[in-house]
């Protein structure tokens, strides 16, 4: 036991009572640098503004930072954007459909780009696309209501979070005067109360010009991740992968480097000196240059007896592995699959790739529901009275609490082998456990529009004299993947 306590303790272990191996403290625990005891926003002063900018440079320049800010636009908003689903209801409880078409259709019209920002350049759906992108990078969202503005009587202005005055600070120490952090004037509980924003973007602004302005907070939506208690401002999404990401660049340019220089098949001359010496007006340092061609021998230069080849090998036969390993590391950083940031889909199989994209698509899932309640439903929420007031939508009493009942429709995804999927929904959908609006939801699609697409096919076909049948057949489909059917297929 005694020489078991030697050999733990020449290594650094030390065993405690009631003690957390993680918290050992050690020769090889060391390198391991703390942020100390500090609060969120103490911790976060530090590091943001660094992390957002080394973020942004990966995004421009690193091929895999990129595709993230691509993925995060592909999958919560997709080709048509979050589309509002109002969920007005009569006073007897049935569905105002009516009422939802009006809503529906007025929120779409203002969606149209000159209509929805302050500048004219977005759309609702390239407006979510930018804000999206923004939060994954930048760590925050900074959007601006100008009511009164436009035919709505709402536009949006999507600022750079630079813009917000990070060294306006002011601690309360218990004294009445307001407590701003980082630009953010808080109450005593935290709720923020108004904003202190450049009226241009620092870089930009005239030296004296630029002081920042406070916009109450009934002007402004600032969301991002919470992570902390009491945090005030956000973090890169990309900030646990951006090392690893910038190592690797450096690894790979270093490689491609070394790759050409293989490539060019080096060597050096080996002179006779004692005949370099005897040459006149030839001086031993002189370099000598042989141009290769294929099928071309060439003599040596005079004065050489030998040539010796300088042949690197690169790259290494595991280098290969050595990047997969460290893209892995980013892809789990960043909280997507290895195969969707990469596009490198081999080795796997149809049961990997799957249990691979339904871990992340849940992942996607929790950013849907993030996105409608800490942003879309802020706007839906400040666009119906304004809209109101300008008499774009007409709600009983000019009451729009009325119609404020509604939800946020989000992209679905179709699995590569579909079939299997549907006979899925159907057997739950017989057995009474699925509806048909989770279903077509899963799919990104509203059930009440599948209805009225089938409903204008059905008329249409009418009104052409023709009938549309719909054939009940039975579908044989193998649950077991890799192996056939009783029928024959797979």
């Amino acid at each position: 036991m005694k020489i078991v306590q030697r050999v733990l303790g020449a290594f650094g272990y030390v065993k405690r009572a009631a003690a957390y191996v993680g918290a050992t403290v050690s020769r090889l625990t060391a390198d391991w640098i703390l942020s100390g005891f500090s609060s969120a926003d103490q911790a976060l002063l530090r590091d943001f503004q660094r992390l957002r900018q080394r973020a942004r440079e990966r995004v421009r320049n690193d091929p895999l930072a990129n595709r993230f800010a691509e993925l995060a636009k592909i999958n919560v908003v997709g080709e048509t954007g979050m589309t509002l689903q109002s969920l007005v209801l009569k006073e007897d409880g049935e569905p105002d459909l009516a009422a939802r078409k009006e809503i529906e259709t007025a929120f779409a019209e203002w969606g149209r780009a000159e209509n929805c920002s302050v500048d004219g350049r977005l759309s609702w759906i390239d407006f979510q696309k930018l804000a999206v992108e923004t939060r994954f990078v930048d760590g925050e969202i900074l959007i601006r209501l100008h009511r009164g503005r436009g035919p709505f009587g709402l536009q949006l202005e999507l600022l750079d979070i630079d813009q917000l005055d990070t060294d306006r600070n002011q601690l309360r120490n218990g004294s009445r005067i307001p407590e701003i952090r980082y630009g953010v004037e808080v109450d005593m509980y935290g709720r923020p109360v108004a904003y202190y924003v450049h009226r241009e973007h620092p870089a930009e602004g005239t030296r004296g010009h630029n002081s920042s302005e406070r916009i109450p907070a009934n002007q402004i939506i600032h969301r991002y991740k919470v992570r902390r208690p009491g945090q005030t401002r956000g973090v890169s999404e990309l900030a646990a992968g951006i090392l690893p990401s910038k190592m690797l660049d450096g690894t790979l340019e270093a490689e491609l480097v070394a790759l050409r220089t293989a490539a060019t098949k080096m060597g050096f001359f080996v002179r006779d000196e004692s005949s370099a010496l005897h040459q006149t007006g030839t001086s031993i340092t002189q370099r000598s240059t042989m141009e290769a061609e294929p099928g071309l021998m060439d003599y040596l230069p005079a004065g050489a007896k030998d040539f010796k080849p300088w042949d690197p090998q690169h790259p290494t036969t595991a280098f290969a592995a050595f990047v997969q390993t460290i893209q892995r590391n980013i892809a789990a950083a960043w909280g997507v699959a290895y195969h969707s940031l990469t596009g490198d889909v081999n080795n796997v199989n149809y049961t990997s790739l799957r249990a691979a994209w339904m871990l992340e698509r849940d992942g996607w899932r929790v950013e849907h529901t993030w996105w409608k309640s800490n942003a879309f439903t802020p706007v839906f929420d400040a666009w119906g009275p304004m809209a109101t007031l300008a008499g774009r939508v007409r709600p009983p009493g000019r009451d729009w609490a009325r119609w404020s009942s509604h939800t946020w429709m989000a992209r679905g995804w179709d699995w590569t082998d579909p079939l299997k999927d549907l006979a899925a929904a159907e057997i739950a959908l017989r057995l009474g456990v699925e509806s048909r609006s989770r279903i077509a939801a899963n799919r990104g699609q509203d059930l009440t529009s599948v209805f009225e697409n089938l409903k204008a096919e059905k008329e249409l076909a009418e009104s052409m004299g023709l009938e549309l049948q719909i054939t009940n057949t039975s579908v044989s489909v193998n649950l077991n993947p890799g192996k056939e059917a009783p029928d024959g297929t797979e």
